[in-house]
């Protein structure tokens, strides 16, 4: 989202173009350095001085003691990332691309994410993820605004050592002893990006303006202890209704995205399409028999141009 070619692509909404979806990944293998991985995203990391979770080998498993992470080098949503608490690896995890081990620390997830300019906070959002689905893993179903100072220099100090630039986030975990621990970045939009307009992060007039040339002072500041629901991420998770929370939400939700429907199709069916395949992922145990359901209950939906 930092190429300034995306303007005359925004322009051309009015010409009866809802949505933008680019294909970028095949761009991004061919160029060089820009697809780095997990493992080397994290190796970066910890030779800046950042803390992450000690790794090894599939080979190696037990040697982190149980539980412990498994992860693909790529993935998203949590797609690529299962809990071990035994030495069973499940069916769902067999098609990880380069899978390695990463030491468990039990403690809640945080995010934390804004806008940059190579590196440096423009705009700046830290919230508790106190709903995942799924859980322990997914992305966030419910976010709490927290403005905590070392998850602040933590993340930071993360951003500005992967020089990203334009809209992005990253995962952090807190240990018993209240310290914050890498996880993983997200350099695009993040799903729950909308809690942080909540908490009064402006994200869209400030990247903008990067395009433009502008010059953009930067504010880090966000209202804390703002709890806001991830629809239509909510609906999936237990807790949520559970808590009561779901009902609390979803009448000025489902108003606000029937009025959004009509403006915008498109994105529209994008959600109802990523709300069938996490529940199909979270409801077959393995990753080919969901791939085979998501596209069976996908074809019943219709087509937009």
């Amino acid at each position: 989202l930092g190429d300034p070619r995306l303007l005359s692509a925004i322009r051309d909404r009015a010409r009866e173009c809802d949505v933008v979806y680019p294909v970028t990944e095949p761009l991004q293998e061919l160029w060089p350095g820009a697809r780095h991985g997990k493992r080397r995203t994290s190796a970066l990391m910890r030779d800046a001085g950042i803390r992450v979770p000690d790794e090894s080998e599939v080979g190696d498993l037990g040697a982190l003691g149980f539980p412990v992470v498994l992860k693909g080098d790529r993935g998203r949503g949590g797609t690529a990332t299962f809990i071990l608490d035994e030495r069973v690896i499940p069916s769902a995890a067999r098609d990880l691309r380069l899978p390695f081990l990463q030491r468990y620390i039990a403690g809640p997830t945080h995010l934390a994410g804004g806008v940059f300019d190579r590196g440096r906070a423009l705009r700046f959002y830290m919230a508790r993820k106190t709903v995942q689905f799924p859980a322990r893993t997914g992305p966030a179903a419910e976010l709490w605004s927290v403005d905590e100072p070392a998850l602040r220099a933590a993340a930071l100090r993360a951003f500005e050592v992967a020089g990203v630039s334009g809209i992005a986030s990253a995962d952090f975990i807190r240990d018993d002893a209240g310290r914050y621990w890498f996880l993983e970045p997200n350099p695009r939009p993040w799903g729950s990006m909308s809690a942080a307009a909540a908490a009064g992060v402006d994200l869209f007039a400030p990247l903008v303006a990067t395009w433009q040339g502008e010059k953009v002072t930067p504010d880090l500041r966000f209202r804390a202890g703002v709890r806001t629901a991830t629809f239509p991420l909510y609906l999936l998770a237990p807790r949520m209704w559970v808590s009561g929370r779901t009902f609390a939400a979803l009448p000025a939700d489902v108003a606000r995205v029937a009025a959004f429907a009509g403006r915008e199709p498109a994105l529209a069916h994008h959600l109802v399409q990523r709300l069938i395949r996490m529940r199909v992922r979270e409801g077959f145990p393995s990753s080919a028999s969901s791939s085979a359901d998501v596209a069976s209950i996908e074809a019943g939906l219709p087509r937009l141009p």
